[in-house]
């Protein structure tokens, strides 16, 4: 046993090693059997059904309409409502973009171009 997990039993309650856990693991909120590329593929093709697109016309009109409720609200409560209208489309949009991110290293679907000849030497830490 290290030391550094020596010193959280010590210190740490199970759920503050288990939050520990999670932040050295960002990417821990995929499944444990990442999503393939067939099931990408088919989540991409409901996605563009009519039915899909319905729910997704009423997934953002819901976020909308609570980023709306959140302006008439007390002061008080805003920021509450206000944060619950963006994570639930944050949540919807996730939820959109699996099909681009099965396969993809880490979460992300964004390729990086090499630069070795682009003359970016001095932008480096």
């Amino acid at each position: 046993m290290s030391p550094r997990t020596l010193l959280h039993r010590l210190v740490l309650t199970p759920e503050e090693r288990r939050l520990v856990a999670a932040l050295r693991a960002p990417d821990r909120w995929q499944p444990d059997r990442p999503i393939t590329d067939l099931e990408a593929k088919d989540w991409a093709a409901l996605l563009r059904s009519p039915l899909l697109l319905k729910i997704d016309l009423a997934m953002c009109n819901m976020a909308q309409q609570q980023a709306q409720l959140a302006v008439h609200l007390p002061a008080a409560d805003t920021v509450r409502a206000a944060g619950y209208a963006a994570g639930f489309r944050g949540a919807w949009q996730l939820a959109k973009s699996l099909s681009t991110l099965a396969g993809t290293h880490a979460g992300t679907s964004e390729t990086t171009p090499p630069t070795d000849d682009a003359g970016l030497e001095h932008l480096n830490p």
